[in-house]
This record gives C-alpha cells, structure tokens and sequence, in this order.
C-alpha cells in the first residue's frame, strides 16, 4: 500500500492534497462513500464540552457500519474549560473520551491547567484534591500523543507516535505536537522539568521507522516545517479558536479525501449519553459547584507576570476586594463592624504578586477555580497608611525588580493595585537599610525609585491617610510588608474570606462573567 504523510494541525484537520481532490468527492463527482475508506476523525478544542462525546461516538460508529475503518483522535485542548473536567482535574472526562470511543489525544497547552490535581496544601487547608494527568490518561487507557514535551533527561514525558493498526489492515501512524507557546499559558511549576522544542529530524525519523501506510501529525498550533510532510505534498493551514470536527479518508489507490460531517447531523450514542448525563448529575448535585461564572478571557496567572508587572489577573482581583470592601459589612472574627475611616476615593487595593498562583482560564468559573489562584485561607484586611507611606510600602515591596531568578522570591512582595497608579523605575537601585524577613531590606531612599501618579483619578496627597484593602498577611507583615508592623499602625482583620470576596464581585459586580474589560492590563504599573 502506497504510504502517505499528512499534517493535521491548527484545529482545522487538513489532508494533504490539493482543493480540487479534496473536497469529499471521488469519480467524477459522485458522492463521497465511506466504505472501503480509512479514515482518521479527529476534534478540536473540545474544552470539557461534555455534551459533544455521545455524538462524536455516533458519528464514529455510523462511518463504521458503512464500512469505514476509523481511528478516533483529539488534537489538543481538550480536557479545560467546563466544569465537567475542572471538577476532578479531567479524571472522569478522560475515561467518558474512551468511552466515546477515541484512540489518542494529543497534549495540547491546557491539558497542563490542572498541574497536580491539587488545590491548597496541608498546611493552608486542602480544599480539593484530585490527582494528576499522567495518572488519569494510563487509567482511562487513551494513548497521549506529544513528540516535543521532554524531560529534562531528554525523554519523552508521553507517546511521541503511535502505529495503529485498523480493521481493515491499514496502518496509521499518529504522532503528537504540543504548543511551544504552552510555557507562557499555563502556570510554569505545572510543567516542571518540561520543554517543548520540537527536534523534526527526530520526529521523521520516528515517524519513519513505523512504516505506517498513513503517517498524520496531530497538533493545534501551526508552523511546524516541511521536514514533517511527504516532500511530493503541500498541506494547508488554518485556525479557529473554537471546536472543530475534522476528517481525512484515504482509498486504496492512494487517493485522499476530506468528507465534512457536522455532529448536529448525529444523534447522541446511548450508552455515551447516559454515561455523560449520569456524571453531570453529580457534579450538577454538589454545592460547591452549584454557582458558576464564565470566563470569556484568560487571566494571566503566571508566577513570573504577577510579579514582575501589572497583569490582568492582578487587576481583576484587587478591583474584587476594593469593591467588596466598599459595599459590603465587613466584620471581625469576634462579630465587631469594620468601618472604613476615609472615603472612597482615599481607599485602595493592594495585593501581592506571590499570592496570585495560577490562571483563570476560559469557560466555566466555580470557587474551585478562585482557590487555585489563591490556595490558602487569606482573609480582607484594612490597613491605613499616609500618602508618603504608601510610596514606601510600594517601593519596599518592587525592591527587587527587575525581575531575575534571583529576586524572584523577593518580588513575591510586588504589588497588583486597584485605585491607584504608580511607576517604577529600575535605572534606580535600590538603596537597602535594615534587612529584614528572609530577603527584604527596609527602604532607605524612599520616593527614589517609585511615584504615584494617581489615586482614584487624584494626585496623592502625602500627608492624608488612605485605606488600603488588601489581605491579613500583608497586614501582619508578609514578605516585604514591615511598615505593617510599625508600631500603633491602625488595621482590622475581618472574618471575609478573600476567595468569598472575589467571587462576590465576580458574581454580582460583574454580571457572572470575566469580559473584555480584563482583556489586557489596564495601564495602572509603569516599570521603566
């Protein structure tokens, strides 16, 4: 049997052909048959949409009754995105997929968002544990596809490709391609000892020496090299952010085609259906997972962002404890009423870059999600200081930027802030007093390197008092924070979760959903 390469790639499954003989038709017009076709299905971006596996398996078995030979893949990005999958970290949506009949996945950049399965730490309350996606892939049996996420000894950390072998005796080499861009979308300890280089004359080679009849490479990023393809054919390249149903069939005479199928056209699989419906009454039953929010942007939750600069994630949340500050009672642990001694347009949010701890990505949102971000049971605090202090408290806590590995414990200080704008400027060093905590030092110039530009669409006024809303440990002096601790300093710890907090305002303030208003960063930090 002739062999044939082709790229399947960027959530569009493109065979490798031209327009004319690929548009799902063969002699001389006649409508496309399955029969005698071996033919590779794949998905795209299916992002936990639990709903779409009973008709992906319908439309596999019906291409089977008339004939076909068929191998099931996804393309990446399969597992983030409902609450169907962040429930368990993918663990039952992983074995509902093998259920519906797929052979393979390929890893894609989200498939790394629940990085342990674990949520809080023994030593800050465990909220959630779940397990990991190693773990989840070998008990549901599929075959994870990636040639490029390598270990740090230099070995593949899952199946770089994969020899099937069909009904119909036909071959079909996969081999899987995850996204270099992964190490900028999920949280970087999630792929720890990971890299995502793709060496290409590895991969041919690996690829090759299967001696498949049909050689496919399945990926949801582009621009991969020639290196990868047949060199007697050209492959198109498309992209689409959202779910993609794709075919490639090939004949026995070699010839490749691409029959379009839409799931709507497929009534769900029974067996499937039942298996899905039967694990959203669980998750649907459960309280916790009860009041949902959506995100229509991600917010960026990466370690080194958070810490080194405004981030949209930042913005979101300290606008979410400024706002639940000034509009709801806040009180202590004892039941005494916090109230805020000055104005709205004197109170701030402050809250510190180490403690933002992951993304919140696309799609459902339920208090699972918010405690990933903040994995510990941090509460609102009230912390007033003068105008002059607060250029203090800023520029004590960026002291060790610019950002490097070896100031990156020390900006877990840095400040995401809402109400107010400041700058920093790094051409200045910064002039280290008393040391203090494990790798701080008390300013000794201050106003050298920080200004505040603004608050609350104001100029600072150094002698007035300001709220400044932020968390009980920075106000019992984390990190950083010492003028915390500064003798008669006035403050409060309220009872409120942060978490509860966040999710108030994500609920309420925001109508249920994370929009284009947390698209990007909104021009609060300046770091010169």
């Amino acid at each position: 049997m002739k062999k044939i390469n082709c790229l399947l790639t960027c959530f569009a499954l493109l065979a490798a052909c031209t327009l004319s003989s690929c548009q799902g038709s063969l002699d001389g017009g006649k409508e496309f048959s399955p029969a005698d076709k071996t033919i590779v299905l794949t998905t795209s971006n299916l992002r936990g949409d639990i709903d779409k596996l009973a008709r992906v398996s319908s439309l596999k078995a019906d291409l089977e009754e008339k004939g076909a030979s068929v191998l099931l893949a996804d393309t990446g990005n399969f597992l983030q995105g409902t609450v169907y999958t962040s429930y368990d970290s993918g663990k039952t949506f992983l074995s509902l997929m093998k259920e519906a009949g797929y052979d393979a996945v390929t890893i894609g950049s989200h498939e790394f968002d629940f990085g342990t399965g674990k949520v809080g730490s023994d030593s800050h309350e465990v909220y959630y544990e779940d397990g990991t996606l190693g773990s989840f892939l070998s008990e549901s049996g599929l075959t994870a596809l990636s040639a490029n996420a390598v270990t740090g000894e230099g070995g593949f950390a899952y199946t770089a490709c994969k020899s099937y072998t069909l009904s119909n005796g036909a071959t079909v080499a996969l081999l899987g391609i995850t996204d270099e861009k992964v190490t900028s979308q999920v949280l970087e300890s999630n792929l720890s000892d990971l890299s995502f280089t793709l060496d290409t004359a590895r991969a041919s080679e690996l690829l090759s020496a299967l001696q498949a009849d049909y050689s496919i490479v399945l990926s949801n990023a582009s621009g991969y090299p020639p290196v990868l393809r047949a060199a007697d054919k050209t492959v198109s390249v498309s992209e689409s952010e959202g779910f993609v149903l794709s075919a490639v069939a090939f004949d026995k005479k070699g010839s490749i085609f691409e029959p379009k199928y839409s799931l709507d056209d497929y009534s769900p699989a029974p067996a499937v259906q039942d298996k899905t419906e039967e694990w959203k009454r669980t998750v649907d039953a459960d309280e916790d997972f009860k009041d949902r929010a959506t995100c229509f942007v991600a917010l960026n939750g990466s370690q080194r962002d958070n810490r080194s600069r405004e981030s949209n994630l930042g913005d979101f949340w300290t606008d979410a404890i400024r706002w639940y500050a000034l509009h709801n009672a806040l009180e202590t642990a004892d039941g005494q009423k916090i109230t805020l001694a000055v104005d709205a347009d004197h109170t701030i949010a402050l809250w510190n870059g180490g403690n933002l701890r992951d993304y919140l990505n696309l799609g459902d949102v339920v208090m699972k999600d918010i405690k990933r971000v903040l994995p510990y049971p941090n509460k609102i605090a009230v912390l007033y200081l003068t105008g002059a202090e607060l250029i203090e408290f800023l520029e004590s806590g960026s002291q060790g930027l610019p950002f490097s590995d070896a100031t990156k414990n020390s900006l877990a200080s840095f400040f995401q802030v809402s109400g107010c704008q400041y700058t920093v400027d790094t051409s200045v060093p910064y002039e280290k007093g008393e040391a203090y905590g494990k790798c701080w030092y008390k300013d000794n110039a201050v106003g050298n390197r920080v200004s505040v530009r603004e608050v609350n669409g104001k100029a600072l006024e150094k002698d007035a008092v300001y709220a400044v809303i932020t968390s009980n440990a920075v106000a019992n002096g984390m990190d950083a924070n010492y003028l915390s601790l500064t003798e008669g300093r006035e403050k409060a710890i309220s009872s409120c979760a942060v978490t509860d907090a966040v999710f108030a305002y994500l609920k309420e303030a925001c109508g249920g959903s994370i929009g284009e208003q947390y698209a990007a960063p909104q021009g609060r930090i300046t770091i010169l």
